[in-house]
């Protein structure tokens, strides 16, 4: 599964970066596309139409799902999309540390915009599979091989 990783300068700051990890439209199942809710890549990355990767991995029983226990289901779904992008950024960038990702990360020295296109194992509802093992889980976990902060400079 192709996910774009990007960092950009949010506009009228300084010090500020937004950091992505974004699964480009096209990659989706046609099938899924009827729930899916796409957005822009940032500029860097051609502004291509995407999805964030908590619409990738949700259950199928998700979408089907109505009221509260869908509300329940999709936090978790959430929660853990925004991990695995945080593992993913995080072995693109060396400047994003930890598991967790803010939506802005304060950079003293301004690294610059850059793109990088890596692939991972497909992650089409697999929530259920990874929800239970995500504390252990590096990049390596999702099929990321090589070096990846080599490409980001």
């Amino acid at each position: 599964m192709d996910i774009i990783v990007t960092r950009s300068r949010i506009a009228g700051t300084l010090a500020f970066h937004e950091y992505r990890a974004l699964v480009p439209l096209a990659c989706v199942a046609a099938d899924r596309h009827a729930h899916m809710r796409p957005i822009v890549s940032p500029r860097v990355a051609g502004q291509e139409r995407c999805v964030h990767i908590a619409q990738i991995i949700a259950p199928a029983r998700y979408f089907g799902m109505k009221g509260a226990p869908r509300a329940s289901l999709a936090s978790a779904v959430v929660a853990l999309g925004r991990r695995i992008e945080a593992i993913l950024v995080g072995a693109v960038f060396p400047e994003i540390l930890g598991k967790r990702m803010s939506v802005a990360v304060r950079n003293d020295a301004d690294p610059g915009d850059a793109c990088v296109r890596i692939i991972v194992d497909d992650l089409t509802g697999a929530y259920d599979r990874i929800a239970p093992l995500i504390d252990e889980m590096d990049a390596g976990a999702f099929g990321l091989a090589g070096d990846c902060r080599r490409l980001a400079a």
